[in-house]
């Protein structure tokens, strides 16, 4: 591995883990071949090509689009070089003042989403940047910051870049970076590595080979790096741009630990970034970083430790605090786990302790960043000097099953019942008014928006919470209720709201718009998922109020299938889709929800494929928007690339991911799409970090339904099939252990655990894991599938074509009629 001599980082000079350099050219490698570009080459039309022949290192300077798309680029460079070559890459920063800048004027995308991957534009965002190098094969050693100059920061940008609903994340430090320089090694990178750091003096060695001496526990894959410096904290930045592993762990020196903590922590970075040891529920030292474990890309993104404090305490409770910021609290993990404090060292923590705070403040990450986006002036909220009334809005039709458990749920938390019944014809009414609600009727007219809009103009309370029959608030929740709708700068709140399907499906929650103020005008829209968001933006923009988020959470039933059969509701549902496109032809969110709900019946994927392709073309007219005004936009393109990869139509899908993921918010499902489909075409790095971006999303609320175990055990099973494709069974068994003990029954998992047998030449055990699973869940079709495969390969041909035969029912079942063809060829190929 390639070293660079730096120095101490000075104010105008670029920065990274390691201290400063003054040029570029000191990151550049000096022996063996070196491809240089551009300048080595070769224009071919707009793009440029590389040349033939391999190389020992490469210098890239100001990549741009004319490269190419930036991860093929990376790719095919990589392929050029030898294992060990050692590359410096300079790109521009998309998290620039001048990006953010244009972000703001433009309306452009949130310049801060959790990783952009196949954005063919340039600048770069950080994090992006990091992923496709992971994706192309290179680990990166050390991210040089390089200072604009000629720049002000205007103290009002954060507030606006706010009310767009961009997080201005890179403003923290003031100025952000105009470029990156990255040194980088085109190698595949470890399983992970243990940074053991300690400060320079008598005793370092011996307290550094005390906990190495504990670590004989680490499996196959992972390495350990001592490091020592002036300071722990710059220790562990020295020891990150030696490590080599995908994963690192933090250790002080001299610190006692043992397998299960081990193991422990590891099961729970596979499923967020980061992993925090507590020790009898408490964080070990609070603002520490020994005991962490987290991906070594965060440690990257996230920058340098000690980069501007000398105090330890004031830099570590810095990191802590960006990572809260960039991912929320990481869960606690319970270990065994004794680790000394972090130890005394020079420095003004007292003054850098208020430079921290002045840091986080400037970006509004003190508290809720949305506060900094509100105006100077904000209208008296009507109940000052009073408790602030609740109206629950409801609209009921036959209910009579469910109503009372829902009442139950909010009648102690709130101050007003208001019922609109539609035309029951059971006890609906009368349960309604054993809980003390005011029924009023409303004849039903093919719209949900009008009986909403009824109940609404009823309502007397300051706020509306509007709660369905089939829902309900979960227990011990109202106290937190009573206290959000004292705050008077509040138009409504975000709830979470978690869907239940049958076989024990659900959804990740989801963001949803249910308690608002009762403002002077507010209408409900749309015959059919009425929105209430539009009219609450125009009602509360001249009063200085803002949305917020909440943790109260709703709990729904009502896509369970007994529900939706006996109500007919598929029925009714279309027949409103068809209404509303009738009133809006070009309505983007009732095109997309349309689609949605035609993918969902049987025989309707090529009516749902011709719906969202409606969607995404209106959607395509409206590109620039920022991530509030549409944040199901990324959905749309991740549906239709679905339903065109099912319809064989691979090329169409790729083109609408990458448009998706260059114009919009990336969500945990675009991504999973992207990876699945860059596994297909052999892109398996591609695809691990595709996995990984699914990841970054865990514990996260969104806007659109996330599946239930995207963004862990199903991302981990896709990572493992990745890694065992590409020959590495020791990582891709480990991911898929994990994967199993979260979700055991999960198809996916099964089918992958077969494959590593297959690939370690065990067949009875394969076929065993395969038998195991369908004994649990008889319909898993792809099961089916491979066990005909594996029957037939022992000979058992008999079997296989019986086995077969079920695969072919099952596929056609669920309208996969390429693959049921497929599979009623090789049930014919057995005589």
């Amino acid at each position: 591995m390639e070293t660079t001599v730096a120095k101490a980082a000075g104010p105008q000079e670029p920065s990274g883990f390691v201290g400063s350099v003054c040029a570029f050219a000191q990151l550049a490698p000096t022996t063996g071949r070196v491809l240089r570009l551009p300048e080595a080459g070769i224009r071919d039309g707009a793009f440029l090509r590389l040349p033939d022949g391999t190389f020992e290192g490469a210098v890239v300077s100001g990549v741009s689009e004319s490269f190419g798309r930036t991860d093929a680029f990376l790719r095919e460079l990589r392929g050029r070089l030898v294992d060990g070559a050692a590359m410096a890459l300079e790109v521009t920063n998309a998290g620039s003042l001048h990006v953010l800048r244009f972000g703001l004027e433009a309306k452009r995308r949130n310049v801060e989403p959790v990783g952009l991957l196949g954005d063919a534009d340039r600048p770069l965002h950080r994090r992006a940047l990091l992923l496709a190098l992971a994706g192309a094969g290179f680990v990166v050693h050390d991210i040089y910051d390089v200072p604009a100059f000629g720049e002000t920061l205007h103290e009002d940008l954060a507030k606006a870049l706010l009310a767009q609903g961009i997080v201005p994340f890179a403003l923290r430090n003031g100025l952000p970076a105009r470029r990156f320089w990255v040194r980088a090694t085109a190698m595949r990178a470890l399983r992970g590595s243990v940074l053991i750091a300690a400060t320079d003096g008598p005793g370092a060695e011996a307290a550094i080979a005390a906990t190495r001496a504990r670590l004989d526990f680490l499996p196959e894959g992972w390495e350990i790096v001592p490091c020592t410096a002036t300071t722990e904290a710059r220790a562990f930045d020295l020891g990150v741009t030696r490590a080599a592993g995908d994963l690192v762990w933090c250790l002080r020196a001299g610190s006692e630990f043992d397998a299960k903590t081990f193991n422990a922590l590891c099961a729970q970075v596979d499923l967020t970034p980061v992993a925090q040891p507590t020790v009898a529920g408490a964080a070990i030292a609070p603002g520490d970083v020994s005991g962490l474990m987290l991906w070594r890309m965060e440690m990257m993104a996230l920058g340098p430790i000690a980069s501007r404090f000398t105090s330890p305490q004031i830099a570590y409770e810095g990191f802590c605090l960006a990572i809260d910021a960039q991912h929320g609290t990481p869960p606690p993990v319970e270990v065994a786990f004794v680790t000394p404090p972090p130890p005394r060292q020079p420095g003004d923590a007292s003054a850098e302790g208020r430079r921290l705070i002045v840091e986080w403040q400037r970006v509004g990450l003190e508290g809720d960043p949305q506060a900094l986006a509100r105006p100077r002036e904000v209208a008296p909220a009507p109940w000052l000097g009073r408790h602030p009334r609740i109206s629950v809005c409801m609209m009921v039709k036959n209910e009579s099953e469910k109503l009372a458990r829902c009442l139950r749920s909010v009648r102690d938390r709130v101050d007003e019942l208001i019922i609109v019944d539609t035309g029951s014809t059971d006890d609906t009414i009368a349960i309604a008014q054993s809980f003390g609600a005011r029924v009023l009727t409303c004849p039903w007219t093919d719209d949900f928006s009008a009986p909403r809009n009824v109940g609404l103009s009823a309502a007397t309370g300051d706020w509306v919470l509007v709660i369905d029959a089939d829902e309900t608030l979960l227990p011990g929740q109202g106290d937190v209720l009573r206290e959000m709708v004292r705050d008077p700068l509040v138009s409504g709140y975000q709830l979470v709201l978690h869907n239940e399907f049958d076989h024990d499906q659900k959804t990740n929650g989801i963001a949803i718009l249910r308690l608002f103020r009762n403002l002077p005008g507010l209408q409900f829209q749309n015959r059919i998922h009425e929105q209430i968001l539009p009219s609450l933006k125009r009602a509360a923009a001249d009063l200085g109020l803002r949305l917020a988020t909440s943790p109260l959470v709703i709990q729904h039933d009502g896509y369970k299938e007994t529900c939706i059969q006996s109500r007919g509701k598929d029925e009714r549902n279309e027949r409103l889709f068809k209404l509303q496109l009738e009133d809006n032809p070009s309505d983007v969110y009732a095109l997309y929800k349309y689609g949605d709900f035609l993918r969902r019946l049987p025989g309707r994927r090529a009516d749902a494929l011709a719906t969202l392709e409606r969607a995404w073309h209106e959607l395509r007219l409206h590109v620039q928007v920022t991530p509030g005004e549409l944040p199901y936009a990324a959905e749309v393109g991740t549906l239709l690339a679905l339903e065109l990869a099912c319809a064989e139509q691979p090329d169409r899908a790729r083109t609408v991911l990458e448009a998706a993921l260059h114009d919009y918010m990336p969500t945990p499902n675009l991504h999973y799409i992207a990876a699945s489909l860059a596994n297909q075409d052999g892109r398996h790095h591609d695809a691990i970090a595709h996995y990984q971006a699914c990841i970054e999303f865990a514990g996260q609320v969104m806007a659109v339904p996330v599946q239930d175990g995207v963004t862990s055990h199903i991302a981990l099973t896709g990572m493992g099939q990745a890694w065992l494709r590409l020959g590495d069974r020791t990582r891709a068994r480990d991911l898929l252990e994990r994967a199993r003990t979260l979700a055991p029954k999960l198809e996916l998992n099964t089918l992958a655990v077969s494959n590593l047998h297959l690939q370690d030449g065990r067949i009875g055990d394969a076929l065993t894991v395969l038998t195991e699973h369908l004994r649990q869940e008889p319909e898993a079709a792809g099961v089916c599938q491979q066990a005909a495969l594996i029957l037939a390969r022992t000979g058992s041909t008999d079997a296989a074509r019986t086995m077969g035969q079920r695969a072919v029912r099952l596929l056609e079942k669920a309208e996969l009629r390429s693959d049921a063809q497929r599979m009623r060829q090789f049930v014919t190929s057995l005589g």
